[in-house]
């Protein structure tokens, strides 16, 4: 079971190595050798690494089948102690997005502060790019991998790089049956928070907007299944329909989950806005999404918080400077990200610690954007 609890400081003792000239990598790839050799690539991976525990018989036929094809593993920065390299591979949605771009600076900050380097892989929240980024960066032989899953429920990819002795460490996300360390805002706080603004402002009609369902949307008609949202997808949508419980009679008559993405957000605002009883005030789930939300209502001709409030689920940069300010819930990104590097660092160090979830905490900044009551009819 994973218990809570905050990591201060980059953890010591990890093992360190210069770089090592190697081999040039050949297209095969350790999953065609394991093919080859009719076992598992976690096997394939120990028997070519030198690491583990694996069966002669194993071994030899492992040797056969990289020889026969020609496998050349590519290892740069090896580390002499355990054959990985010195690289931590960062799998994420969107590297434009301004959480993922700041969160993955910092890993990067913490990285080189550790001695180790990163390798940035984007998925777009598909589930196929993130299995093959997956399988790229165990071919590369990482040390390590952070990652914001695409699915909450399909960790298969992630258990395999732990059985080949990979450290995994899930951001902003959670999934389901995948025992691993993770780092994650509290967004249902956050989310809580802006809601009781909205409602306390006399906000009935709330519409939420969000890519929570993926690159793909949520097909109209089909049931909301909220616990196969990602972790901070999910979260928020729970806040959300709990504020609205008490004084909407359908919460989820306003809820548009769209495909990824900035236009995508756009064109839902424009469906939200043009219905007969539109919103009186939205929830972005996050930056790019309130810029589409914030296009949409512009282009509509209506003012924001006149005709439209507007709260964002988390806080760019240009929040402040918009006209009016936008209201946010306010995540510490750079913490995130130092967090999951030193959980990286901190289970390379010690594989038989137990797994441990580190939450942050959010916070409300209410600015223009959520001022005054809403319009009534």
């Amino acid at each position: 079971m994973q218990r809570s609890r905050n990591i201060s400081g980059v953890v010591d003792g990890v093992a360190r190595s210069g770089d090592l000239p190697g081999p040039r990598p050949s297209s095969v790839t350790l999953t065609e050798v394991a093919q080859r050799a009719g076992v598992s690539r976690a096997t394939a991976a120990r028997a070519l690494g030198g690491y583990g525990s694996t069966s002669a018989v194993a071994r030899d036929r492992v040797l056969i089948a990289a020889a026969a094809l020609g496998y050349r593993p590519n290892l740069p920065a090896r580390n002499t102690r355990n054959g990985t390299t010195t690289t931590v591979g960062v799998v994420i949605a969107d590297i434009a997005s301004p959480f993922f771009g700041q969160s993955t600076r910092s890993i990067s900050d913490a990285a080189k502060a550790a001695g180790l380097e990163i390798m940035v892989l984007n998925t777009d929240e598909e589930l196929d790019a993130e299995r093959a980024a997956v399988h790229l960066l165990l071919d590369q032989r990482v040390a390590g991998m952070v990652v914001a899953a695409a699915s909450r429920t399909d960790g298969r990819h992630l258990a395999q790089a732990q059985a080949e002795g990979v450290p995994v460490v899930l951001l902003d996300r959670r999934v389901i049956g995948l025992e691993a360390d993770r780092v994650y805002a509290d967004n249902g706080s956050g989310a809580a928070l802006a809601m009781a603004e909205l409602v306390g402002h006399g906000h009935r009609r709330i519409g939420y907007v969000s890519s929570a369902a993926g690159p793909h949307g949520h097909p109209p008609g089909a049931p909301l299944l909220v616990d196969e949202l990602v972790t901070s997808g999910g979260d928020r949508i729970r806040a959300y329909l709990a504020a609205l419980t008490e004084v909407d009679a359908d919460p989820l008559r306003h809820l548009v989950l769209c495909p990824f993405g900035e236009e995508a957000a756009y064109r839902a605002t424009q469906e939200l806005l043009g219905r007969p009883d539109r919103p009186t005030a939205v929830f972005a789930s996050d930056s790019v999404i309130a810029l589409g939300v914030l296009r949409a209502v512009a282009d509509a001709g209506l003012s924001v918080p006149g005709d439209v409030a507007v709260v964002a689920g988390d806080e760019p940069a240009w929040s402040r400077v918009t006209t009016p300010p936008l209201s946010t819930v306010t995540q510490p990104v750079a913490d995130l990200g130092r967090a999951a590097l030193e959980l990286v660092t901190r289970r390379l160090a010690d594989t038989a610690s137990p797994c441990i979830d580190v939450v942050l905490p959010t916070t409300f900044q209410a600015r223009a954007s959520t001022a005054g009551p809403p319009r009534r009819d």
